[in-house]
């Protein structure tokens, strides 16, 4: 049986491995979303884009998120008691959008992704007719 001296002494040995342990069980720095492809491309500038996104995201620790488009104050997914979560969604936009994922219960941002939105041809491009009388 171990007397309080040695336990003290086993306390000491063990405390700064537990100490250790403490960044595990925190929100990690490195939270992350990706969306793919990251770019949407219409033919024209000023017309919608469509594109199916695929989404997947990654936290330091299981809870509930949700993500959000921007100025969008409905989420578009949440996922409960998850660290991690792929989705697909079919994105439909003139201008570039940033996505945010947040954390439920205090809405802190875990993190976020733009989408660009691209044209073939510039609104500014002048037309040029083909068509000759003579």
């Amino acid at each position: 049986m171990l007397n309080v001296k040695e336990i003290k002494k086993l306390s000491l040995r063990l405390l700064p491995l537990l100490l250790g342990l403490l960044p595990a069980i925190t929100y990690a720095d490195e939270n992350i979303l990706r969306i793919k492809p990251a770019r949407c491309i219409a033919l024209h500038e000023g017309q919608v884009c469509y594109q199916k996104l695929n989404i997947s995201w990654q936290a330091g620790l299981a809870d509930s998120y949700c993500l959000y488009q921007q100025d969008n104050k409905t989420p578009l997914m949440c996922w409960e008691n998850v660290a991690a979560g792929k989705w697909s969604y079919e994105f439909e936009g003139a201008t570039t959008q940033k996505f945010v994922l947040l954390r439920k219960q205090d809405a802190k941002q875990i993190a976020e992704v733009s989408i660009e939105v691209a044209w073939v041809y510039d609104a500014s491009s002048k037309r040029e007719s083909h068509w000759r009388v003579f």
